[in-house]
């Protein structure tokens, strides 16, 4: 959005449409409505672009910019062209460079690695056997096949190269030839899958041994060469390109222009037949050298200067190449056929070989240039040098070039360039990351691995293809040293589309009375949104007036198709009942930052209230009753706060209000569900698995849409299961775990299942290592889930422990509990430790008795024991770490309404208020202000009452 806003889109219509459904009645209209709504979304969003004409965005800013650290802080300049890639895995592109201090930028320099999203500190190489030369280029590439990156500069001697691991750890050294400013590239010159690392008229294998030196020296400027490979002659087979000299991939020299000076160099295709030329700039002169090493044209640089690296793009839209070059008073545009173009004055007095790069920000078929020298960073109009951007800039200067890239993940280009003081009393330092405001500038690659660099020269993951592409010869590019617009099969226009859920909820802190709105921002674009994404809370619709109560803010990029939570807490709450408004890309006075592909659909409005008062003191307190008596039944808490109750020997669901303290009727299960699952999925459905089958549609798992307040039924599982156990794994699926094939018989299983909500599909896993049910299952800090106890075929209670890896879909013995237990709870703490409590048997002591595993280590200890004997009872993990056990049955006691609270600081156990009635086999739901639900359960009194605990 980046207009006042005058209408407020609403969606979910269709998801009013359907039948009342009622035990296993049909679904088809419901099934129908939901598919006529899916196909109707997807007609009308159709392709998420904002293509040419629009409203132009052209508002370059500050992102973010990185001056310094707490690691080696003096070591804050930089003076050389940066690279881009990802080097820790995270999906986000992070910036590496190397940086010195004061003016020496030559030895004593530290290779750095900072975050793209904001500049935060990854990594520096501190080791002094390691440091490298301040002003020497890098290249990053996967050299080694292990699917990270590797870095490659030069060392501080300024002899050979120095290569990194992807997270700064020393990999090896080359001993070669001197470079200086210059730096290596990486290139499979063979294509046998095997990177080599180029350095000049050097080339070396990706173990750092020698394999050839060239016959013309090493080539480039007197400060060093930056060779690269390309197949110039289109003969199968990259060559090794460096300047005025062109080697096969064996070294033996292919051709040689003697009569021209060494230089930096760029490729291209600038006349009729399909081969390259080679631009070469050096000693004044901007030299076009055919594959054969013959002279095209020679010009010379206006008003002088030793001439930078080339970029080579179409500036003009004119369907052929220009390059742009630097000089010491000038920058230089010059045609295809060596005629100068346009020429506006510039300063790099001190070096006079910095280099540019060109790039079409907003899909409209005109590039621009981007441009710093000594004092400013200027973007051009690539036809006609019109200035079009011009902000304070400072640096010495070297090889160094603006590097367009999408840096910070977002779906957008991003520009980013260095900064030194070098020579100056004042000035940036480090490096600065700028964007559009309107984030409107199209998308391009995530990477741009070395100063040479080419679009087809590296793959999107980091990779070097074994048998690039031409450049010259693919659509769109014929560049060098400029990046390309969109990614993939991405399109360059793609844009963002953002809407916020149904589900916004408000949550009361009974300490503070501070009330905290919650929403979930959607985007159904196929960009990402930028970080930092506000959305405003009105109370009221905003285009009618509504009131303001504060604006949020995304804290991370929001990829295409994905979704973020967002928080807005106020501190006095406002009071009443009221309907409040969520409207995502705005900063409170309705206008944002995002260009969208659908701007009327930012808002969604949801019932609230906004009122917060005190809990009482403590302990446990009656609320609302269930319409029905249930037991074996599920509680789900909701994205919106309401907890869901489905199942128990009848078909009919509640939703429980913990602002009202009442329950209401929802829409009927599909069938009677009882000692069955209930697990909330990421889209915030609730997925209901086994514990009955409806005789007419033979449905055994169905799933809750509470934006309709229907079920619908899901694909079956492969197996009937009761008293089995679901959990949600982290890629967003769900983990079925053993049971009972039927309802009353001894025949546990031990396969497991997988949903994929995606595909609606269910998939067998491994099995489990012994047959189980009534166990429990519970997700660790690494994503695996630790299955625990649980009665085998025989009735007897297991002490057998076991952890599913997602990753390999295998389930592996642990160590086994103290004691074996069935009907017993495992609730995750922190750091890594599950608490097991109850469930092992007739004698009171063991079944009062608690066990912690270690995930670290794989093994149990004793942790105190409960106050009283139980099994059928809760645990609930209450905010301040603490658990909150309740109720359940023994032998000795009966049923109970006693409370116990585990304290995971000490390792010992307390008592606490009793509950108003005795339960077990009761849920408890952890509520949105930190209360803890009790509902249903076998009872001497009310099986269809509820109470809550208050800590």
């Amino acid at each position: 959005m980046n207009q006042k806003r005058t209408t407020q889109g609403l969606r979910g219509s269709w998801l009013a449409l359907g039948m009342a459904l009622a035990g296993c009645g049909s679904v088809e209209a419901w099934e129908q409505a939901n598919m006529l709504a899916a196909g109707s979304a997807s007609s009308l969003a159709g392709t998420c672009e904002v293509r040419p004409p629009f409203t132009p965005s052209f508002s370059p800013e500050l992102e973010w910019e990185w001056t310094g650290s707490s690691i080696m802080p003096t070591h804050n300049q930089v003076m050389m062209t940066p690279v881009v890639v990802d080097v820790n895995g995270d999906g986000t592109p992070d910036v590496v460079f190397n940086s010195f201090s004061g003016s020496n930028y030559s030895t004593n320099g530290i290779l750095r690695a900072i975050s793209g999203d904001d500049g935060r500190d990854l990594w520096a190489v501190t080791n002094p056997s390691y440091r490298v030369r301040g002003s020497s280029s890098i290249a990053a590439g996967d050299i080694d096949g292990d699917g990270k990156v590797e870095i490659c500069t030069v060392p501080e001697n300024a002899a050979g190269l120095l290569c990194f691991e992807n997270d700064g750890a020393f990999k090896f050294r080359i001993n070669g030839s001197g470079n200086d400013w210059g730096g290596p590239s990486f290139a499979d010159l063979d294509g046998d899958g095997k990177v080599e690392i180029l350095n000049g008229n050097q080339v070396f294998s990706n173990t750092g041994v020698l394999k050839w030196s060239g016959a013309d020296t090493m080539g480039g400027l007197s400060t060093g060469p930056i060779s690269y490979a390309a197949n110039i002659d289109l003969d199968g087979t990259q060559e090794v390109i460096n300047g005025r000299a062109i080697y096969r991939a064996d070294g033996t020299l292919k051709c040689r222009n003697a009569g021209i000076p060494q230089g930096l160099s760029g490729v291209g295709n600038f006349d009729s037949d399909p081969f390259g030329e080679v631009v070469i700039v050096g000693d004044g002169k901007v030299i076009l050298m055919d594959d054969d090493c013959k002279t095209l044209w020679t010009t010379n640089i206006p008003g002088g200067g030793v001439g930078g690296a080339p970029n080579i793009a179409d500036f003009d839209g004119d369907g052929k190449p220009e390059i742009g070059v630097a000089g010491a008073n000038n920058y230089v545009v010059i045609e295809t056929n060596g005629t100068i173009k346009w020429t506006k004055p510039t300063q790099d007095l001190s070096s006079n070989r910095t280099g540019s790069s060109t790039f079409d920000f907003e899909g409209d078929g005109k590039a621009e240039v981007i441009y710093g020298d000594e004092l400013r960073l200027r973007i051009y109009d690539g036809a006609t040098g019109t200035v079009r951007f011009d902000v304070a800039h400072s640096s010495g200067t070297t090889y160094e070039n603006p590097v367009i890239v999408d840096v910070d993940g977002d779906d957008n280009a991003e520009i980013v360039m260095i900064a030194n003081n070098y020579g100056r009393s004042s000035g940036p330092t480090g490096i600065r990351v700028f964007r559009d405001k309107n984030d409107g500038w199209v998308n391009t690659r995530r990477i741009w691995n070395q100063h040479a660099y080419s679009v087809t020269n590296v793959n999107d993951d980091g990779t070097i293809p074994a048998h690039p592409a031409a450049n010259w010869l693919s659509s769109g590019l014929n560049t060098f040293r400029s990046n390309s617009q969109g990614v993939g099969s991405t399109s360059p226009f793609a844009a963002s589309d953002l809407m916020v859920d149904e589900g916004i909820a408000s949550a009361c802190d009974p300490e503070s009375l501070a009330v905290t709105l919650t929403a979930t921002v959607r985007n159904a674009g196929d960009a990402a949104s930028s970080k930092g994404l506000k959305v405003a809370f009105y109370r009221g619709n905003p285009a009618e007036g509504g009131t303001l109560l504060g604006v949020a803010t995304v804290d991370s990029v929001i990829p295409a198709k994905g979704t973020a939570n967002v928080a807005l807490r106020l501190t006095t709450a406002p009071g009443g009942n009221a309907k409040v408004w969520a409207v995502a890309d705005d900063d409170g006075t309705g206008l944002g930052r995002e260009t969208e592909c659908r701007e009327d659909n930012n808002a969604m409005p949801a019932s609230l209230s906004l009122t917060c008062e005190s809990l009482p003191s403590g302990g446990w307190t009656m609320t609302g009753n269930m319409a029905l008596p249930r037991l074996q039944h599920t509680a789900t808490l909701l994205d919106d706060g309401r907890v869901l109750v489905a199942g128990g020997f009848n078909v009919s669901a509640e939703l429980y209000d913990e602002q009202t303290g009442e329950w209401t009727a929802t829409g009927s299960t599909l069938t009677t569900h009882r000692g069955h699952t209930a697990t909330k999925l990421p889209n915030g459905q609730v997925l209901i698995v086994g514990g009955g089958e409806c005789p007419i549609t033979r449905i055994t798992a169905e799933l809750y849409v509470p934006s309709a307040g229907r079920w619908k039924g899901a694909r079956n599982t492969l197996q009937q299961r009761y008293h089995h156990t679901a959990t949600l794994l982290g890629n967003g699926k769900v983990l079925v775990v053993g049971g009972d094939g039927s309802e009353y018989g001894e025949d546990a299983l031990a396969t497991a299942e997988v949903y994929d909500i995606a595909s609606d599909s269910w998939t067998y896993t491994g099995s489990l290592s012994q047959a189980r049910a009534h166990h429990t299952a519970t997700t660790l800090p690494d994503g695996k889930v630790l299955v625990t106890g649980g009665f085998n075929a025989s009735g007897t209670a297991l002490a057998t422990a076991e952890v599913y890896d997602p990753a390999t879909g295998r389930f592996s013995f642990v160590g086994d509990m103290k004691l074996g237990r069935g009907y017993h709870t495992a609730t995750a703490l922190a750091g890594g430790k599950v608490l097991v409590t109850g469930g092992a048997g007739i004698d009171p002591a063991q079944s009062a008795s608690a066990e912690l595993y270690d995930a670290a280590t794989g093994t149990w200890s004793f942790t105190g024991s409960m106050k009283q004997p139980r099994r059928s009872h809760t645990a609930t993990l209450l905010p301040n770490g603490k658990v909150l056990v309740a109720g359940g049955y023994h032998q000795a006691t009966g049923i109970q309404t006693a409370s116990d609270v585990y304290d995971p600081a000490t390792g010992t156990w307390s008592e606490t208020f009793a509950m108003n009635v005795d339960r077990y086999g009761q849920t408890a739901t952890l509520l949105p202000n930190g209360t803890v639900l009790a509902a249903g359960g076998v009872s001497n009194h009310d099986q269809s009452s509820s109470e809550f605990y208050t800590p």
